[in-house]
């Protein structure tokens, strides 16, 4: 039975952000790329899908959402 239930746990979809991670990963390698070639920058802006541009601006919201939310909370801090 335990063997069943390890086996489910790996057949379980991943988390949506992951994905949304590994495709805002693969968006930031490519425009690293166009833009150390000369030119290809807007190249590249034009070539990139609209989708993963989209999975790229969602993630840069949501860490930078984690991070004012652990900068201003009290997590870590010695109350006086």
């Amino acid at each position: 039975m335990s063997d069943q239930v390890e086996t489910n746990r790996i057949i379980e979809k991943p988390h949506p952000w992951v994905s949304t991670l590994l495709t805002a990963s693969y968006v930031g390698s490519l425009n690293d790329i166009f833009r150390r070639i000369p030119g290809a920058r807007e190249l590249g802006y034009w070539l990139t899908p609209k989708d993963l541009k989209e999975k790229r601006r969602m993630t840069v919201v949501y860490s930078r959402e984690l991070v004012a939310r652990y900068v201003f909370s009290n997590f870590g801090r010695k109350q006086s």
